[in-house]
C-alpha cells in the first residue's frame, strides 16, 4: 500500500530518513486508514529495537506520508548468514528483537507481520542492532489507533502465510492476541537456526486459500535438529553459514532449542509461551546453561493431535496396522529409543522442578517466622533435609537419590563424616539397584563414599565403561593416587604407585585444555606431595609452583584452591628452611582460606598450623603462639561431631612452643591431647615418623616431671614406629 524513499530532512534538524507515502491510486478509505494506523502505532513506540517515527503529514498532492528512522541494514536472516554467525550470536540478536516486540505489546500494539525482512540489522557503534519495521497491519489491543474505520474483509489473509499463526489464518480473524506474534517470532527463530521455514514455502497455490489455511493450522513442523539433517540443498548451505557441518549443527540444536522453537510454534496458543518476554527468557536460559521452561510434548498429546487431524485414516489404518506389526519391529526399536530419550528428558525436567521445590521448602526453615528468632545453622538445615527426604520422596527415587547425594556430600564437606556416610552408602545401594553394578552412576557413588577399595572399583568401572582416556576416569586415577600417598593402615604400596596414578591422570587432564586445567593443578600439587613424602623437598617445589600458577590463572586470586596452592608452596619452603619466603605465602593462604572456606574449614586449620610453625622457626614465638591458640579456639567451636583433623597438629605445635619456653605444665595437656586425638583419628592422620617424634618429645617432658615409667612406655612405642621405616609425611601440605 506504500512506497518508501530515502530522503534528507532539512528542518528542524538535518538527517537522512525513510519517507513512506501511500502509492498513487491506493488512497482508498481502507488503505488510508491502515496507513494512519501504522503511523499512530509507531508514534506510540519508543524503543531502541523499533524504527522511530520523526514526522508525519500530507504531500501537496494530498498523499499521506510519514518520515521514519532510516535503518541502513539487511534482514536479520541475511545478516546472520552473511556474517556466518554462530548459534549463540544469532540467539542474542533474536533476544533483542523480542525486546522490541515486547515493548510494542506493552503499548497495546500487535505487529501481526513479523518476519526476517521486517527485522533489519544495522551496525551502531560497530555493534549489530536489530530494528523492527513495518507496522502496516498492526492491531491495537487496548486503544483505537485512528478515527477512521479499519476492518479486515472476511476471506482475506492479512500477513505473510509462512510466518502466520493458526488463529491469524482463521478467516474470521477474531480474538487475535499477542501470542500471534510469539508464533511469528518462533518461525523467525526456526529460520535463523535451520535456514528453512518451519512449514516450507506456504504461498498461494492453485488449490486456493483453503490449502494455505489447512497447512498453517494442521501441518506440524519438524524439529530444527531433524530439519537440518534432511539432506536438502538448503540444509547444506545453512551449515556453511554456521561455519560447521550438518552433524555438529544438529547436535547443537538438539534438546533445548528444539523444544523452545516448537513451543513457540504450537498450533494451540494455550501451549505456546504466554508472552514474547517469556520466549526471550527461555532463550536466555539456554545461553546461560540453565534449565528451560520448554519441554518436549508428551506422547499422548501428539497422538491425540494426530487422531484429530486424520480421523478417517486412523480408523482404516488401524486394521491394516495389525497385519504389519511383525514387519515394523526393526523400525520400532528406533522409535522406542527416541521415546526413551524423550522420557529421560522429561524425567530430568520433572526432577529439576522437584529438587527446586524441595530446596525452597528446606530453606524455609531460615524464615524468621519459622525460626522464631533463632539462628539456624547449616547443620540444622541439613538435618531437616535428610529427615524430609525419608518422609516425602519415597515414591520418587530419582529425586531422592540426587538430594541424598547432595546432602551427603555437604555433610562430608562440613567434616560430619558420621552423618554423610549412611546417606552416601544408601545412594550407592539405590544406584546399584537402578543402574546395575558396573554403571557410571555407581562409579560416582563409589567415589562419594570413598575409601581405597571403593575408589579402585570406581576406577575399574570408568575404565571399562567410559574408556581409559575419559576425564572422569582421570579423576578416579587422581583420587586413588592421592589416597595412596597418605597411609591408611595398609602396607606394601609405595609412593611410586601413587605417582603412577597421578601421572596418568595428569596426562589425561593435559590432553583436555581448559576442561582439564583444574584437574591438572590437583595432580601437580599431589605429585609435589609425593616428593615431600620421599623427603625430596627441593624437587617438590616446582610441582607446587606450577599447580599454583594454573590455579591463579584459571580460578582467580581468591579461590579456596588457590589457598591450598599457596599453602603447598609455603610448606615446601618451610621444609627447606626458607622461612622468610614461606611466611607471606602462608599468611595469604590463611586469609584466602578464611574468606572462602570459612573459619572452620578443615584446610584452613592446616594453613594456620604451618604459619604458626614458620613463625616459631623464625624465633617469633609470641606471634606463633597467638596464631596457634586462635586456630585451636576456632577448631574447638566446630559443630558437635564434626571432624577436626588439624586439631592434633595445633595441640602439638602449642606443646612444642610451651616446652621450648620451659612451661611444661602448659605443654603437657597439649601433648596429651595431640597424641590422644591422633589415636582417635586412626592411621594416616600423620606420618608414622612424625608421630614417633611427638612421642619422644612428650616422653622428654614426662622425664622432667618425674614420670619416668610413662616416659619409657612412650619411647618404646616411638621405637616400634621408627622400626616400620616409613618416610616423613606432612599431610597438612595437601
Amino acid at each position: 500500500m506504500g512506497e518508501v524513499y530515502l530522503a534528507d530532512q532539512t528542518s528542524p534538524v538535518r538527517r537522512r530518513v525513510a519517507l513512506k507515502l501511500i502509492k498513487l491510486g491506493m488512497d482508498t478509505k481502507e488503505v488510508v486508514a491502515r496507513f494512519e494506523s501504522e503511523r499512530q502505532a509507531l508514534a506510540l513506540l519508543n524503543h531502541p529495537n523499533i524504527a522511530h517515527v520523526f514526522d508525519a503529514g500530507v504531500s501537496p498532492e494530498g498523499r499521506p506520508y510519514f518520515a521514519m528512522e532510516f535503518v541502513q541494514g539487511v534482514s536479520v536472516r541475511d545478516y546472520c548468514d552473511r556474517e556466518r554467525l554462530a548459534i549463540p550470536d544469532r540467539l542474542r540478536l533474536f533476544i533483542q528483537a523480542c525486546e522490541g516486540v515486547q515493548h510494542a505489546h506493552q503499548k497495546g500494539i500487535i505487529h501481526r507481520d513479523l518476519k526476517p525482512s521486517n527485522i533489519l540489522v544495522a551496525l551502531l557503534d560497530g555493534k549489530p542492532v536489530p530494528k523492527i519495521i513495518d507496522f502496516g497491519i498492526a492491531k491495537a489491543t487496548s486503544q483505537k489507533l485512528t478515527e477512521s474505520t479499519l476492518h479486515t474483509a472476511v476471506g482475506h489473509l492479512i500477513g505473510t502465510p509462512a510466518y502466520m499463526s493458526p488463529e491469524q489464518a482463521d478467516l474470521s480473524l477474531l480474538d487475535i492476541d499477542t501470542r500471534t506474534d510469539v508464533y511469528s517470532l518462533g518461525a523467525v527463530l526456526y529460520e535463523l537456526l535451520t535456514g528453512e521455514l518451519p512449514l516450507g514455502h506456504v504461498e498461494p497455490r492453485p488449490q486456493g486459500f483453503d490449502e494455505i489455511v489447512r497447512t498453517i493450522r494442521e501441518v506440524e513442523p519438524l524439529r530444527p535438529s531433524t530439519r537440518v539433517t534432511t539432506g536438502s540443498a538448503e540444509a547444506a548451505t545453512t551449515a556453511k553459514s554456521f561455519r560447521g557441518d550438518l552433524t555438529s549443527l544438529a547436535r547443537d540444536l538438539r534438546g533445548d532449542l528444539d523444544w523452545i522453537a516448537l513451543k513457540a510454534l504450537e498450533k494451540d496458543r494455550t501451549r505456546r509461551y504466554d508472552s514474547v518476554s517469556e520466549l526471550a527468557a527461555d532463550v536466555e536460559r539456554h545461553l546461560n546453561n540453565e534449565p528451560v521452561l520448554a519441554s518436549p510434548p508428551s506422547t499422548p498429546y501428539r497422538v491425540r493431535k494426530f487422531i484429530r487431524r486424520h480421523r478417517v485414516g486412523v480408523a482404516a489404518g488401524a486394521a491394516v496396522g495389525l497385519a504389519l506389526i511383525a514387519g515394523i519391529v526393526g523400525t520400532s526399536v528406533g522409535l522406542v529409543r527416541a521415546r526413551e530419550a524423550e522420557r529421560k528428558a522429561l524425567v530430568e525436567a520433572e526432577t529439576a522442578t522437584e529438587v527446586t521445590t524441595f530446596m525452597v521448602d528446606l530453606f524455609h526453615v531460615s524464615d524468621p517466622s519459622e525460626a522464631r528468632g533463632n539462628t539456624i545453622t547449616a547443620r540444622e538445615v541439613l538435618d531437616k533435609g535428610a529427615k524430609s527426604i525419608q518422609q516425602r520422596l519415597k515414591d520418587k527415587p530419582v529425586v531422592r537419590v540426587r538430594l541424598m547425594e547432595a546432602i551427603g556430600n555437604v555433610y562430608a564437606g562440613l567434616g560430619l563424616g558420621a552423618k554423610a556416610e549412611p546417606l552416601l552408602r544408601e545412594v550407592l545401594a539405590m544406584q546399584e539397584k537402578a543402574h546395575g553394578p558396573n554403571s557410571p552412576e555407581v562409579a560416582t557413588s563409589l567415589m562419594n563414599v570413598g575409601g581405597r577399595d571403593n575408589i579402585r572399583r570406581a576406577l575399574a568401572i570408568r575404565q571399562e565403561v567410559l574408556g581409559p582416556r575419559h576425564i572422569d576416569t582421570a579423576y578416579s586415577e587422581y583420587v586413588l593416587g592421592l589416597r595412596l600417598i597418605w597411609p591408611e593402615g595398609e602396607s606394601g604400596e609405595s609412593t611410586e604407585v601413587a605417582k603412577q596414578h597421578l601421572e596418568r591422570a595428569l596426562e589425561i587432564y593435559r590432553s583436555n585444555p581448559g576442561k582439564g586445567d583444574q584437574g591438572a593443578s590437583w595432580c601437580l600439587n599431589d605429585l609435589g606431595n609425593v616428593m615431600v613424602v620421599q623427603g625430596r623437598y627441593d624437587e617438590a617445589l616446582p610441582y607446587f609452583r606450577e599447580a599454583l600458577s594454573i590455579k591463579e590463572r584459571t580460578l582467580g586470586l581468591e579461590d579456596p584452591d588457590v589457598g591450598i596452592g599457596l599453602n603447598s608452596v609455603g610448606n615446601a619452603l618451610l621444609l627447606l628452611g626458607r622461612y622468610s619466603e614461606a611466611e607471606p605465602l602462608l599468611e595469604r593462604a590463611v586469609l584466602i582460606g578464611e574468606r572462602s572456606l570459612g573459619l572452620w574449614g578443615n584446610q584452613v586449620g592446616g594453613f594456620r598450623y604451618n604459619l604458626g610453625e614458620c613463625l616459631s622457626k623464625m624465633g617469633r614465638t609470641a606471634e606463633a603462639r597467638e596464631v596457634l591458640e586462635r586456630a585451636l579456639r576456632i577448631s574447638e567451636q566446630r559443630e558437635p561431631g564434626a571432624e577436626s583433623p588439624e586439631a592434633p597438629l595445633l595441640h602439638y605445635g602449642l606443646a612444642a612452643i610451651y616446652a621450648d619456653l620451659g612451661l611444661d605444665a602448659k605443654a603437657e595437656p597439649h601433648f596429651r591431647s595431640a597424641v590422644g586425638q591422633i589415636e582417635q583419628l586412626g592411621p594416616g592422620a600423620v606420618a608414622t615418623s612424625e608421630l614417633a617424634e611427638w612421642l619422644e618429645k612428650y616422653a622428654a617432658l614426662l622425664d622432667r616431671s618425674g614420670r619416668g615409667r610413662e616416659a619409657s612406655a612412650l619411647r618404646a612405642r616411638a621405637k616400634d614406629l621408627r622400626a616400620a621405616q616409613h618416610k616423613p609425611l606432612l599431610p597438612r601440605s595437601h
